[in-house]
């Protein structure tokens, strides 16, 4: 443990404390005790985006320095529950938009009355509990140190470390909830987030008060009490529902299809831009300026301008047009933004470019992905799949390998090769108990490496990563993915009345067989079988994935090999 965490939480006395602190035990004192509570914050409101006021309590700058060293302390200590992303180590409102990323269904709630719902006896509850379990007296000139009135302030620097403590339980209780009906959850502060993957949203969550897919929406009885159970209501007016086909929101992230933020974000970017380029810096600022607290202060609206091209890239991605876009805008317009397209671009993309046999590879890749992700697993192997939709197989693969072999390339590129056609993957000549050949020129060829459920000697392909419990699962309709092996020689299944029309030289019998009895189609294509796993749908919520880690650390080693050494 941390030597300042472990003197933190030996900490026994006031004394003590105040030392710890870099305080005086008088000044800590007076500014308890003595000092009036009106003169320890200075209060304000902000307006709130969707409308209305908040009110800010900014603690005076002594106050503010004990606060901060408490809070840094706390976040050491924190130990995120799954679902949490605000306030956190590698949270953010990207990272909780991305567990609900394409869901059919995203169920929004807003806690009410946050902070000021958590009072200073839970704090002090807080501190006497493990892990801290400090002394009642410590608890108790902790929790004054952090509260204002008796309840945490909105604008503490510890209060929002603090809440995430409070609601360990909240979290933990919503994310057993939301799972037991196979919905995921998130939170980001006091917002509540439910989604899935469903044509509709399970009644045990809510139900819409109208059938047009999107709007107000009653909570479910059991949902309401676990907020009431754990000292927390809800903003009743502020319960919505989107569907797929409407605009779906966390957080300010769209997440319909991919990461992006609103138009009108974007237009106001643009338009602010647009002033600057037109009428100048001092008249856009003023204009910009007209409406905010300290109009004189001429920099906020670079400040701004900066502020919002910054988000723009962290959600949409940095080599995103529309964001470079803007950017070079922006360095012909601001001196002190330096900005060089080609050098950001490899700088902020350090990704290597997939190449696989054909689009089902990546599906299932991705969503393998999504699963490592979701665990914090493989965070800092990032890639992307080349779009060759003409590539049909490993002999077209290899092609598009030897031609990139000839030509200089500007990023690393893994030519990824199923282990099930040795013709092809002989001529790659990757040594023995190797998966991948370094050809130089920025180009890696790999082969699939098998998990541990497969026998070395076995032809491989990349649906044979998953366990056979999910290669066999059945959608809505009843049918499934089958194996070539599972037919004998004339094409009958060998336990099933099932039968294949067609020789198949591949070890997975794509869309191509029926049933003895209803004559009806009982396979799967292996694109439909991926999008069922990629996008989570009924019968394939919670596929296991561990199977693909070998296939994740191969990229990973190529990752560090390419960016890290």
């Amino acid at each position: 443990m941390d030597v300042n965490i472990q003197k933190f939480l030996n900490i026994e006395s006031k004394a003590q404390l105040s030392a710890f602190l870099g305080i005086s035990t008088e000044k800590l004192n007076y500014l308890l005790f003595k000092l009036p509570h009106e003169e320890k914050y200075n209060s304000f409101e902000i307006s709130k985006k969707t409308g209305g006021k908040r009110i800010i309590d900014a603690p005076i700058k002594p106050l503010k320095l004990l606060q901060r060293q408490i809070a840094t302390i706390l976040f050491e200590v924190y130990k995120p529950k799954t679902g949490v992303y605000g306030y956190v180590k590698n949270g953010g409102v990207k990272r909780n938009a991305e567990v609900h990323l394409r869901s059919k269904v995203l169920f929004r709630a807003d806690i009410k009355n946050f902070f000021p719902s958590i009072h200073i006896g839970r704090v002090i509850g807080l501190f006497s509990s493990k892990p801290f379990s400090f002394p009642r007296n410590i608890a108790v000139l902790l929790a004054q140190i952090c509260c204002k009135e008796d309840v945490l302030p909105q604008g503490s620097p510890a209060s929002p470390i603090i809440s995430n403590f409070i609601c360990r339980g909240l979290d933990r209780d919503l994310l057993e909830y939301a799972r037991s009906v196979r919905c995921k959850y998130s939170r980001y502060a006091d917002d509540i987030f439910i989604s899935t993957y469903k044509k509709f949203m399970p009644g045990s969550i809510c139900k819409l008060e109208h059938d047009d897919g999107v709007g107000f929406c009653n909570i479910n009885d059991g949902l309401e009490d676990i907020f009431e159970t754990h000292g927390f209501s809800l903003n009743k007016n502020k319960l919505s529902v989107a569907y797929k086909h409407n605009r779906q929101i966390a957080a300010g992230i769209k997440i319909n299809e991919k990461l992006n933020v609103d138009r009108e974000y974007v237009l106001n970017l643009r338009a602010m831009l647009h002033s600057w380029r037109k009428d100048g810096y001092d008249v856009a600022a003023a204009k910009y300026n007209e409406l905010k607290p300290n109009p004189s202060y001429a920099r906020a609206f670079k400040n701004a301008v900066r502020s919002k091209l910054e988000y723009l890239g962290y959600v949409k991605g940095y080599g995103d047009p529309v964001y470079l876009k803007y950017a070079m805008w922006l360095s012909r317009l601001d001196d002190g933004y330096t900005f060089n397209k080609r050098s950001y671009e490899m700088e902020n993309n350090k990704k290597l470019v997939v190449y696989t046999e054909g689009v089902t590879d990546q599906l299932h890749i991705q969503a393998a992905k999504n699963y490592f992700r979701e665990k914090g697993e493989f965070m800092h192997l990032d890639f992307r799949f080349d779009d060759k939709s003409e590539v049909n197989g490993a002999p077209d693969l290899e092609k598009y390998l030897i031609q990139d072999r000839k030509e200089p390339n500007q990023e690393f590129k893994v030519y990824l090769f199923d282990d099930d056609l040795k013709k092809v993957t002989s001529k790659l000549d990757i040594a023995p108990g190797e998966s991948s050949r370094w050809f130089g020129n920025k180009i890696w060829a790999a082969l699939t490496p098998k998990p541990q459920h497969r026998k070395d000697d076995e032809l491989f392909c990349i649906e044979m990563y998953y366990f056979d419990a999910d290669l066999e699962r059945k959608d809505s309709s009843n049918r499934r993915i089958y194996l070539n092996s599972e037919f004998d020689a004339k094409g009958f299944h060998n336990t099933e009345s099932v039968v294949k029309t067609k020789p198949g030289s591949g070890l997975i019998v794509d869309n191509d067989a029926y049933s003895m009895v209803s004559k009806e189609k009982v396979s799967l294509s292996k694109i439909a079988f991926a999008e069922n796993i990629l996008y989570k749908k009924q019968g394939f919520e919670d596929v296991n994935f561990e199977g693909f880690r070998p296939l994740f650390e191969l990229l990973q080693n190529i990752y560090n090999q390419a960016y890290l050494h």
